[in-house]
């Protein structure tokens, strides 16, 4: 997201059509088995941090403008809640396996 996606919404340049999400969560829940799930969720705070504060360098006008992705059209306001929701999903999954955390 740091690196492959909020450069873009700053440029009129078309968005890469996103990664395959399968793939990534493979990839992702192969790298966190190799750490222990304090690293995973220190790592998990820290990028979002990051993310947060990238997102609040963005223009407000910025957050209802269209992006295409792919070929697709979404506003970044509904690109985000989308990405909201993807993680809730991880969230409602963890907590089934872990309670609360």
């Amino acid at each position: 997201m740091l690196t492959k996606r909020i450069p873009y919404f700053l440029t009129s340049a078309l968005l890469p059509k996103s990664p395959e999400s399968d793939l990534v969560n493979q990839q992702s829940a192969e790298e966190s088995r190799n750490r222990s799930k304090k690293e995973t969720i220190k790592l998990f705070m820290s990028s979002r941090k990051l993310l947060i504060q990238s997102l609040n360098d963005l223009p407000d006008e910025l957050w209802k403008q269209d992006l295409s992705i792919g070929g697709n059209s979404i506003s970044l306001m509904k690109y985000f809640k989308g990405l909201v929701e993807h993680d809730i999903h991880h969230i409602r999954q963890i907590q089934s396996v872990f309670g609360d955390l």
